[in-house]
This record gives C-alpha cells, sequence and structure tokens, in this order.
C-alpha cells in the first residue's frame, strides 16, 4: 500500500512542480523527501514492529495533506512583496513585531550559552526532563510566543535586504534567533531544523530577485549560521543515540546517521499506527488549542482531557510524542473524519481570503504563518504547544489593529 501512496503522492507533486507557487514546490517536496526516507527505513527492515499498512489511513494521508496543500498557490508572496516598499519599514506592527523578537533573542541567549557549554547534552536534556519544570513568569510565556515569529522575521529579511535597507534587515535577521534560543532553553533540536528549512524556504522564493553578489552573501550567512546549528544538532544527536539500543542493530548505517534518517522519515509510519488505534477518546480541540478553551474549562479539565488522550494512545503501544505530520494532533482532537473535514474549513477560509482580501495591509502574515506550520508540520503540529496558539492569537490581532490604523488614516 505504500506504494500506491508515493505513487498517488508523486503524481500530486508532479501535478504542481510546474505551478506559478514556489512555495507549493518547496513544501511538497519537503513531505516527499519524508516519504523517500521513511522508504528507505522500510526498506532496511526499521519498522519491523509497526502496524501493517492500512488502506483507509494512507487514503486519510494523502487527501489530507493535498486538502492541506491547497492554499499555497492563492498567493505569490514574492509578487506582493516587490509590488511595496520595505515592508517593515512601512508598518509600525512589524516593527513592533521585530522589536520583541529582538527582546526574545536577548532574553534566551543564556539559556543559549548554556546549552552550547553543557558537556553531555543528551544527558542535560534528561536532568531537565526528570526535574520539575518551573514556570519562569508571564514575561517569558510571552516572550516564547513571540519566538514562534521566527519564520515572518526570515522573510522581513529577506524583503528589506533586497530592497536596500540591510541594516534593518540584519535587525530582523538578529531576531530570528528567538526560536533558536527558546527552543535551546528545553534542549531541544527542532529550533536549528526550523530555522534552517525556513531561511531556505524563503531564499528559493526570492532567488530570481537577487544579483549573484547578493546571493554569495545569502550563502555566506546560510553557511556560517546554517553549518554552526548543524554541527550543534549532530552534536546533540551523538550524545543522545550513541549507544542507544534502537539504532546499535546492525543495519550497517552509523546510529546518528540511523536516528537522523528515523527522526526525517518516521512519520508516515507513526499516523498509519496512530490511525489503527481503538478505543481513543478524541479532544475535539482541546489537544490542539487548550489555550483558547482556558477561559471556558477548568485548567484541572484540560490537563485531564490532555493526559487521558495520551494515555490511551500509550496503552495502544506507541507513545504520543512520536513524529506523524501535523495530522497526528489533529487526528488525536477529531479522529480521521473529523480531521478531514477540520482540514477542508480552515483552507477554504484561507482560500476566500487570500482570493478576495490579501492586499489588505498585513493579511500576508497569514500566508506566512500558513506555510510555517506546514513546514513545521513536517515533524508534527508545532502550534498545539500554549505559546504557539497564544502567538496565533497574538498575529491575528495584529492584522486587525493595523488594518484599523490603515483604515481610519485613508
Amino acid at each position: 500500500m505504500i506504494y500506491i501512496m508515493l505513487i498517488l503522492f508523486i503524481f500530486f507533486w508532479y501535478r504542481n512542480v510546474f505551478s506559478n507557487s514556489r512555495s507549493l514546490k518547496f513544501i511538497v517536496s519537503l513531505y516527499f523527501f519524508s516519504f523517500i526516507c521513511g522508504f528507505v527505513l522500510d526498506y532496511i527492515g526499521f519498522f519491523t514492529f509497526e502496524s501493517p499498512w492500512n488502506i483507509k489511513s494512507l487514503l486519510f494521508i494523502f487527501i489530507t495533506l493535498t486538502i492541506s496543500f491547497g492554499a499555497l498557490s492563492k498567493v505569490d508572496l514574492v509578487k506582493f512583496s516587490l509590488k511595496k516598499p520595505s515592508l517593515l519599514l512601512s508598518s509600525i506592527i512589524l516593527k513592533l513585531l521585530v522589536f520583541l523578537s529582538c527582546i526574545s533573542t536577548v532574553l534566551y541567549f543564556s539559556d543559549f550559552l548554556n546549552f552550547i557549554r553543557s558537556p553531555d547534552l543528551g544527558m542535560a536534556r534528561l536532568e531537565m526532563q526528570a526535574g520539575e519544570i518551573e514556570s519562569r513568569g508571564i514575561i517569558y510565556s510571552f516572550f516564547a510566543a513571540i519566538s514562534f515569529s521566527f519564520h515572518i522575521n526570515l522573510y522581513l529579511f529577506f524583503d528589506a535586504f533586497l530592497k536596500g535597507d540591510k541594516k534593518i534587515s540584519l535587525i530582523a535577521l538578529f531576531g530570528s534567533f528567538s526560536y533558536i534560543f527558546w527552543v535551546s532553553s528545553v534542549f531541544g533540536r527542532d529550533g536549528f531544523v526550523f530555522w534552517v528549512i525556513s531561511f531556505c524556504f524563503y531564499f528559493y522564493l526570492f532567488k530570481d530577485q537577487v544579483s549573484s553578489k547578493i546571493k554569495y552573501y545569502f550563502s555566506l550567512t546560510f553557511s556560517i549560521i546554517g553549518v554552526l546549528f548543524i554541527v550543534l544538532f549532530i552534536q546533540m544527536s551523538s550524545s543522545r543515540f550513541l549507544g542507544h539500543s534502537k539504532y546499535s542493530n546492525d543495519y550497517n548505517i552509523n546510529p546518528v546517521l540511523l536516528s537522523t534518517l528515523d527522526y526525517t522519515g518516521q512519520q508516515l509510519r507513526n499516523i498509519n499506527t496512530y490511525y489503527s488505534m481503538a478505543n481513543i477518546d478524541h479532544t475535539y480541540g482541546q489537544y490542539s488549542f487548550s489555550y483558547y478553551f482556558k477561559p471556558f474549562i477548568d485548567s484541572n479539565s484540560l490537563k485531564n482531557s490532555q493526559e487521558k488522550a495520551q494515555i490511551d494512545i500509550l496503552k495502544s503501544g506507541k507513545p504520543h510524542f512520536y513524529f506523524a505530520f501535523f495530522l497526528k494532533e489533529i487526528w488525536i482532537d477529531f479522529g480521521a473524519f473529523g480531521a478531514l473535514i477540520f482540514t477542508t474549513f480552515i483552507i477554504s477560509i484561507l482560500n476566500f481570503v487570500f482570493k478576495t482580501v490579501y492586499q489588505f495591509r498585513s493579511i500576508f502574515l497569514l500566508y506566512i504563518v500558513y506555510t510555517q506550520f506546514l513546514i513545521t508540520g513536517l515533524f508534527y503540529n508545532k502550534f498545539y504547544f500554549p505559546s504557539a496558539n497564544a502567538f496565533l492569537l497574538f498575529i491575528f490581532i495584529l492584522i486587525i489593529v493595523e488594518n484599523f490604523i490603515y483604515v481610519r488614516k485613508k
């Protein structure tokens, strides 16, 4: 059945590879690469004890992903950007967002230093998880939410740099590091991964607009920052997975390389397994959107609902934290059919917005956040964290406020 899934997805990918949407090409290619990595893991027998392929789950995966990519071709971010002066200089809202991002970068910088100074990153992570994680207060929580704007900051960096505003573009670039530093505070690796992918994403989008000289500067920036982060990623992977029984079997593959391959390619197998689980009490939005339920549902009830879903999954034979695209979290909330309806509803709204009102000031932020969701959703729904829920609400408020100011000025 996996071959049927791959053939269908390849067909979809090639149908859209000649589309005008570079966003679509890039993001669909990421998911396709994950499928290929999963195929390699299957080929070497890495998934020996996983659930057999289920044709219903494969159809659910393919249809839901296809719908989820549907709004990518509705906006050309490059054309939108080129028609306007530097967005960062012309928008007080974006200036505020970048300013707050820079504060977040500074605030979490000490955590990043602790991260790179740790002699054993894997052990430091285990010690942190074993201990009680104390809340650092509302200020840190707020700037944790702000750190999710790194994807927006990278867009603003490219936009300002290409329009000659190099100094202010570097400020936006500095603000983008906030997410890496925040993730480092919990000894996580995905801060490096998502920053690198996002940088490549915007470089690919804007590459036709840059001269050879600017491409050189972009490549140099990426090489210096990207290599540093990748080295740290490998170091952390080594400390966590060298000697790990899961990766020490006779696959004739280096354990760190195998763990990285597993990191990239396990999603398709995992969502197939989750789909096949029975007796799961779905949470109807309380898992992925807990922040929005807090005014209406007691915090303990929310926590119990989430933990109940995680325990149900654990009883069915798989930890809840395995990667399974963003599909896993919406499946936990709504089930397969509900997830399909929910995805169709959200994408229909986005399609309507991008077709009719995307020319409004700051409405393009919705598209940027949408691409961010799909990129981070390559592994799991990163936006299900309360801090990410707060970030989405913050962006929505910014769009409303800026459009209100713009209308009043006119």
